[in-house]
């Protein structure tokens, strides 16, 4: 069998003149010497790899795929992203850890609850094939049977579904589908299911696919191996861009550093901004999952073109009162705001590892706490944090803490993002809203308005 991979590395030297794509990155080692074939075969306590093994390993030993495209056509954001490790890193645990026992890596980082004996076994001597994605347990794993490698993908929270592809089909899916979140869908073997897993494909999120991966890369992908899914289709994720987030943070931060940057500072702390590596289908599937209901359109329509940002700036040209305006806030990425601050540990989060908002739950009266055990953060900053709580029914509600105070907001989450951007976050912005109007008057805050008319003259929405 002749193995044709690489056809994005053909559209990669397309990429640099295609400003589409917001972010392209791809690695490759090619050739695994034979040597490199037998530590593994060792690893595997097999005499000999399987024949696709072999055959792969002559053409590629590590592919690395990642990139963020805007369509402007379809208004939406794509993001791809496959990491198939080496042999040494599959022998070692790598790239996470350095060598470890068998299994450990994927005990970690697979799942939910460990003790369970049926999906413990499952993993039992099986290897990562591609760290798909990480936050939301998702990858899949080979396991050598009979003298085959037979691939499975392992999705949250301990589901363990057979693919119906070896692994050459599978690194040459990767290529063709340049690593698009979803595709794996495709290729489960549904006839190996039992009725459990076929519930829980039932209720799961999936995407549209070909018109992603045909949109991203025109005529360059074939998706004629794309079969139908068969299971539910019902759930297919469809959110209506009701604001274009991309085109506002554009306007509206280019704007205030066109007149910062040479009078003040003005930081954009992390390239989230410059590439805003979209919400992926997984975790929200893991969310929904541990929320046990379906996250609302508002949210998803955000962190489906931004999954956070954080910002600083300081305009010291304009003084008022004494007063410089200033911001340093941060809209918290979505596996942050269900899964806690520590990246370590939001793999594995959930309602009783996890208290959304609650911080030194001694010192909260009962009130507080109830609503703080019900709100996830969405904002952090210097003078006051947002958070908020996601209702059976309804929509989103905004709370806003200052001094460990939560007071009800009066505004949706949709006008919430739009106010933060369009203010680029400037400090005791908050005091615009009803809720806080008594606060410039009892506490001597700076004439915000003022401050607002210098440096934003076109927002005219509040």
């Amino acid at each position: 069998m002749e193995l044709k991979i690489f056809n994005i590395i053909e559209y990669e030297n397309t990429f640099y003149n295609d400003l589409s794509f917001l972010f392209f990155y791809i690695s490759i080692n090619y050739e695994a010497n034979e040597r490199k074939q037998q530590q593994l075969a060792k690893y595997l306590n097999v005499t000999k790899l399987s024949k696709p093994q072999i055959e792969l390993y002559k053409n590629l030993e590590y592919l690395s795929i990642e990139y963020i495209y805007f369509d402007e056509k379809s208004n939406k954001y794509f993001y791809g992203n496959c990491l198939i490790p080496s042999i040494q890193d599959i022998i070692n645990g790598s790239p996470f850890s350095t060598k470890i026992k068998r299994d450990e890596h994927l005990r970690d980082f697979l799942w939910d609850n460990i003790d369970e004996v049926d999906y413990t076994e499952k993993i039992k001597n099986a290897i990562i094939i591609d760290y798909i994605n990480q936050n939301s347990n998702t990858f899949t794993i080979g396991k050598m049977e009979k003298g085959e490698l037979k691939l499975y993908l392992c999705l949250y929270p301990n589901y363990v579904l057979p693919l119906k592809i070896d692994i050459i089909e599978y690194v040459k899916m990767c290529d063709e589908f340049r690593g698009s979140y979803g595709w794996h869908f495709h290729f489960i073997d549904v006839s190996r299911l039992n009725e459990k897993e076929l519930d829980y494909l039932s209720k799961i999120r999936t995407e549209n696919v070909r018109d992603k991966i045909v949109q991203t890369f025109r005529s360059e992908a074939d998706v004629s191996e794309l079969s139908d899914i068969e299971f539910s289709n019902a759930n297919d994720i469809e959110v209506c861009y009701s604001e274009n987030y991309f085109l506002l943070i554009t306007d509206s931060f280019e704007r205030l550093k066109n007149k910062v940057e040479k009078k003040g500072h003005y930081n954009l702390e992390t390239a989230l901004l410059e590439c805003p590596k979209p919400l992926d289908i997984y975790s929200i599937n893991k969310v929904e999952h541990i929320l046990k209901r379906k996250l609302p359109n508002e949210l998803l329509n955000f962190y489906l073109q931004y999954n956070g940002f954080t910002l600083e700036w300081k305009d010291d040209s304009i003084k008022i009162d004494g007063y410089s305006p200033k911001s340093n806030f941060e809209i918290v990425p979505f596996q942050e705001v269900f899964g806690g601050r520590n990246s370590e540990n939001n793999r594995h989060w959930g309602p009783n590892k996890y208290e959304g908002s609650v911080v030194m739950s001694e010192i909260m009266d009962n009130e507080t706490l109830a609503i703080a055990r019900e709100c996830y953060p969405i904002l952090f900053s210097e003078f006051i944090d947002v958070v908020m709580k996601i209702p059976d029914f309804g929509e989103i509600e905004l709370y806003g803490i200052i001094k460990g105070e939560y007071t009800r907001l009066n505004i949706s989450f949709e006008n919430f993002i739009k106010l933060i951007i369009r203010l680029c976050g400037i400090d005791f912005w908050y005091i615009l809203l009803p809720e806080y109007k008594h606060l410039q008057v009892e506490e001597h805050f700076p004439a915000i308005d003022k401050f607002i008319v210098e440096l934003f003259p076109e927002v005219d929405f509040l």
